[in-house]
This record gives C-alpha cells, structure tokens and sequence, in this order.
C-alpha cells in the first residue's frame, strides 16, 4: 500500500481468529457479488452485485449468514470478523482502464429549471452504468445520476441556484474518472454587488469612508465599461430619489471629475468578478 509506482489499493481480513467452512462462504460471497454467475444457485434478496468493495463486502456478509442463519453465532461473527482498510465506495477494476469521452451542454441558465443531458462512450462505444455527479463548491446543490443503456441521463429540472462553475465527475466500471466543469450564468449580461465591506469609521464625523466590494458579471455575456455608484440608505433597497449618493474621493484612481458619484468599471468577461476598494465622500 506504501509502494509510490503501485500496489494494494485496500485490505480485506479478519480481525482476529476465523473458521473453515464461514470462510469459504463468504469467499463465495465476495466472488458472486462481482461476478452473479460464480454461485448460479444464490443470489442476495438484500443487495445487487457490484464492484465497489463495500457493496461487495455486505453481499458476502449476507451470503454467509443467508446460508447458516442469524441464529448461527460463528456465521454472525464471521460477518463482523471481515474489515475493508479503505474506501468502500471504490470501485475494482478488471482491466486497464479506458478514458471515458462525456458530452454535456457546457453551460446552464442561472434559477432556471432545464433538463439536462449527459451522454458518456469510450473508444468501445456508449458506457451503461456511469455515476455522473454535479455539485457546486458554494452550497448544497448537489445532483447525481446513471447512465442507461443509451449511455445518457437525464437531470430533469436542474436548476442551479449560484452562478459559477459546477464541478460534473464521471466514474464508470474500468475507466478513469472524468473531471469537467458546467457553467451556471443569467442570460445576457447581469452585474451584481457583493462582500461590501466598510472600514468601520464615523462618515460624518470623518467626511469618508473606505470601502470593499467584488462587482460580478453572472452574466452570459461579457459587460462592456460600465459605472458603480454608491449610496447611503437606511435599508437594503436603494432609491436614487430618496437616498444620499456618495462621491468618490478625487484621490481615489477610479475618480473622474466629469462624474465623481462614478466608480469607473472596466470590462467585465461573462463569470469574471472585479474586486475594489474605493474611498467614498458624503455630500
């Protein structure tokens, strides 16, 4: 398991004395639960075959207490006996590997509800069985599925809730896992405020203020140069004709006397963010 140029990927055995007969059982059982032929006359009523080695490891345990009884206490302690050192969720391979080819529309729109469509095929043609997942680093989406015989799922009404980058993983029997990335934006161009930090000071007393803000483009589309402008109101919805407008500071690089309530924004890619720090004036 230590080797760095290969080796033992986990480790199946017992913890401590274990008995002839319940051994060959569960051998039995780890065989048949890859290969559903190798016992043609057994077959687990509690879980499918499979080749991750923790599914494979509880379809040996329920061969072995399935042929001998639960009131049969070796059989249940040989069941308990039989440990995996690593992680169950892994899937044995069989032969070399294939890289897995996967097809996907690259990008979703943001809150909107979409079916989408995974397609996965290696050089043999399509794969059945992959586990496709998409999840999102910022929060708790989270969506996994199988491909069927067509090699497709179906993610019926996706709807993303941040805008960004999505991780989509593949994995499949015998093939190395695909990595890629699913883009969630609102259509055409939409620039949104956030993180805005204020230094903490006393804006009457001092005359200005500093402040922190990340200007992001959750758009599909790039922004052209654009304008920030900066409020103080006693709420969270800004009202032009009612809330004071703060001026940028002349020594501020973003200032342009022309228009000193303006922070001058350049263009701004689609999923791209600017982070600034401006010193804002009250009137």
């Amino acid at each position: 398991m230590r080797n760095p140029l290969g080796g033992a990927v986990a480790y199946v055995g017992a913890q401590s004395t274990s008995y002839s007969g319940y051994n060959d059982a569960l051998h039995v059982g780890v065989m048949d639960a890859m290969w559903g032929d190798y016992d043609p006359n057994w077959d687990s009523a509690r879980y499918d075959n499979s080749m991750r080695i923790g599914d494979v490891m509880n379809y040996a345990r329920d061969r072995v207490i399935d042929g001998y009884g639960a009131d049969d206490g070796t059989a249940v302690a040989t069941a308990q006996l039989f440990n995996v050192l690593g992680d169950p969720e892994l899937m044995l391979r069989t032969e070399t590997p294939s890289a897995l080819n996967v097809n996907y529309s690259t990008s979703v729109p943001l809150n909107a509800s979409t079916d989408f469509t995974v397609t996965v095929s290696n050089d043999a043609g399509v794969v059945a069985g992959a586990m496709v997942t998409i999840s999102s680093n910022e929060n708790l989406d989270y969506w996994v599925g199988t491909t069927d015989a067509d090699g497709q799922v179906t993610f019926v009404s996706l709807t993303t809730s941040v805008a960004g980058a999505y991780d989509v993983v593949v994995t499949g029997q015998n093939s190395i896992p695909f990595l890629g990335t699913l883009d969630s934006a609102a259509p055409g161009v939409d620039l949104k405020g956030s993180d805005l930090s204020v230094q903490a000071t006393d804006l009457y007393q001092a005359g200005s203020v500093t402040v922190d803000f990340i200007a992001r483009n959750v758009g599909s589309l790039g922004a052209d140069a654009s304008h920030i402008r900066f409020f103080l109101s006693d709420d969270a919805q800004v009202d032009p004709s009612v809330d004071m407008p703060l001026s940028l500071s002349s020594t501020d690089p973003n200032y342009n006397a022309a228009d000193p309530e303006a922070y001058q924004l350049g263009t701004l890619a689609s999923l791209a963010s600017h982070q600034g720090t401006v010193v804002l004036k009250r009137p």
